[in-house]
């Protein structure tokens, strides 16, 4: 009995079947949520040091301010205080949005200075008093939208807040959390590509409301992990607040790379 040689019986043969090659199907690409919360991770466990070295100052320096405003508030110094409470908070802010800039450059593998953090306190003081002042006037909207509503229907008065009220304001509060975040982005755009403020801020907000759900979900991881942290004290803080931080500064650096070439 011949062997079967023809064209079309070649590849059913046992020994063509043995040298072709396998194909295995693509690997599964995570989605952008769950990348950017093992980027953040990777990114806090190799940058403990730098991170928490700027993190550190931002705490003392609140704890401090704190303790003044306790002071100025049992002298009965009250003009005085009020003056000064805004002041530390613009101070604040301003220190804050070193801190975004910092975190930026860690996500972008830059090397980083402790200057940098004051980056907005020294050479753009200027465009950091800008946006702080950006910040409060999105602070001013988020309670708008709370309040407003709240005294249309009633629920409040001079000596009782209904629970509608409550729960109102805080899903308020919740839903605009993600907005707030955009002072993140602005500070690097900013700090980072030389931005203009307003140019900046109204970037930021748009890259907010394009991926709105993916930053309401990032805030809850990030505030998760806080919250895990607390709860296994010293040992689970010392990770888990460079890894909350880190979360935003990857999630922004998109905003960043879409600005590389303009």
């Amino acid at each position: 009995m011949s062997d079967d040689k023809t064209p079309g019986n070649e590849g059913t043969s046992p020994e063509n079947k043995s040298q072709q090659p396998v194909v295995t199907p693509p690997a599964k690409k995570d989605s952008r949520f769950v990348a950017t919360i093992k980027e953040a991770w990777e990114l806090s466990r190799k940058n403990m040091k730098p991170i928490w070295s700027v993190v550190a100052v931002v705490i003392i320096v609140s704890i401090l301010i704190g303790l003044i405003t306790k002071v100025l508030h049992n002298l009965n110094l009250s003009v005085f205080e009020h003056t000064l409470r805004i002041l530390f908070q613009l101070f604040q802010i301003i220190l804050m949005l070193g801190l975004y800039r910092v975190l930026l450059m860690i996500s972008q593998r830059e090397k980083t200075t402790f200057d940098d953090l004051f980056y907005f306190l020294g050479q753009r003081l200027g465009a950091g008093f800008g946006l702080a002042v950006l910040y409060f006037l999105m602070i001013l909207v988020m309670v708008i939208l709370m309040m407003v509503p709240v005294f249309a229907i009633g629920a409040v008065d001079a000596h009782h807040i209904s629970r509608v009220a409550f729960i109102w304001m805080g899903v308020v509060a919740f839903l605009f959390m993600p907005f707030l975040w955009a002072l993140f982005g602005a500070a690097g755009l900013v700090g980072l590509r030389d931005v203009k403020i307003f140019t900046a801020f109204k970037s930021a907000l748009k890259y907010v409301f394009k991926n709105y759900f993916l930053v309401l979900g990032l805030i809850i991881a990030a505030v998760l992990s806080l919250v895990v942290g607390a709860l296994l004290v010293i040992v689970g803080l010392i990770w888990a607040v460079p890894f909350a931080q880190m979360i935003p500064a990857v999630l922004f650096r998109g905003l960043l790379l879409e600005h590389v070439n303009r």
